[in-house]
């Protein structure tokens, strides 16, 4: 095999692989990444079993082959390259030789045959716009748990007829947007698609046009025109999120979101480390932020609502909120609330495809 690359297009082909690629693991091959090249061009693959991707990477084949080569080291030899251009040769027993144009570095690598293969798809598919989706991901898996295991661990990818949500939560909080479908399902299904997935599908997927997901068995695949990344599926049942979302409130407030974050980013810096609580208390169309921590002090700032119906004295984890201020991607927000204890909702004021919902501290 014998491959001419331009170093920055090979170079970003890695890194995208890398972030894939197993670094620990028991099965050598695993922290390798395949390259072949054949009539489709050249083809870069990493997996770790649970999330792969394949990307198809722009450069000449002078003589086809493929071999499976370490892509961290690989990858760190590509960067410090001073060369635009980068040449890759197979040699004889798996290995492979990296040159430009003052010198060459040689690797060991494996067999390509002992590389995972990747599912086929089925006939079946559904076709959306890369776009949605990431503008998706962005707007709800920051809520799911960081914790490894179970279906909280994960996005929930709901489909109905007329409609495709995503839905992630940590038992604390939740956030949900949904989004009508072009191209409309008969029955209705749900996933839930592993949080190292989603992500590298909003990393590698932003702007890539129309995608076809196909979902088989335990999988889940996204194939764009010159990339493809496929994902195990989380076992079980997602829970039935709709039932714990209020549907009416008493309170409501509309806040500008960016002088909001910046508040609330402010008043957390003293807010208890034990608890990161800061407290809420709305009243006659203004919103007070205060926290405090006997090691430090306290931090108290007012702020003018947009609008403001009711009052009430209400505490949360200080990160719940700025992460929906962060990423809710609106100029003004909603805040919605009953009692002190029962959940509150956050929500854009411009359109009603997004809720965030969460759950309050109590107050000592």
């Amino acid at each position: 095999m014998e491959l001419n690359f331009q170093r920055d297009e090979l170079l970003r082909a890695l890194q995208r692989l890398q972030s894939i690629a197993a670094t620990r693991n028991t099965i050598p091959i695993l922290s390798n990444t395949l390259i072949s090249a054949g009539d489709e061009g050249i083809v870069m693959a990493a997996t770790d079993l649970e999330v792969g991707i394949k990307l198809k990477v722009p450069g000449t084949v002078e003589e086809e082959g493929s071999i499976t080569i370490p892509v961290r080291k690989f990858l760190e030899i590509v960067r410090e390259l001073p060369s635009d251009e980068v040449r890759i040769t197979t040699l004889a027993n798996d290995r492979i030789e990296i040159t430009y144009d003052r010198g060459s570095y040689k690797i060991v690598g494996l067999p390509s045959d002992e590389f995972p293969s990747f599912p086929e798809p089925s006939e079946d598919y559904l076709v959306m716009d890369s776009d949605v989706l990431v503008g998706m991901i962005g707007r709800t898996s920051f809520a799911a748990s960081a914790e490894e295991g179970g279906f909280y661990d994960g996005v929930y990818f709901h489909l109905t007829p007329d409609s495709v949500r995503m839905v992630a939560s940590d038992r604390r909080r939740l956030a949900m947007m949904s989004e009508r479908m072009e191209t409309p399902v008969e029955e209705e299904m749900g996933v839930i698609i592993p949080l190292k997935a989603v992500n590298e599908f909003a990393k590698n997927f932003e702007g890539a046009g129309e995608i076809r997901v196909f979902i088989q068995e335990n999988q889940i695949m996204f194939q764009g025109e010159d990339k493809t990344l496929v994902s195990r599926l989380i076992e079980g049942s997602f829970p039935d999120y709709e039932a714990i979302i209020p549907k009416t409130s008493e309170i409501r407030i509309v806040a500008d979101t960016q002088e909001m974050l910046g508040a609330v980013r402010r008043v957390s810096l003293l807010a208890d480390p034990k608890t990161l609580m800061i407290i809420m208390d709305i009243s006659e169309g203004k919103l007070v932020l205060s926290a405090s921590t006997p090691d430090f002090g306290s931090a108290y700032e007012e702020m003018e609502l947009r609008e403001s119906t009711g009052q009430i004295k209400i505490a949360f984890m200080a990160r719940y909120i700025s992460d929906v201020l962060r990423n809710i991607n609106c100029e003004e927000i909603v805040f919605e609330f009953n009692e002190p204890l029962s959940p509150a909702l956050a929500r854009p004021s411009d359109s009603d495809n997004y809720i965030y919902l969460i759950m309050p501290m109590r107050m000592e």
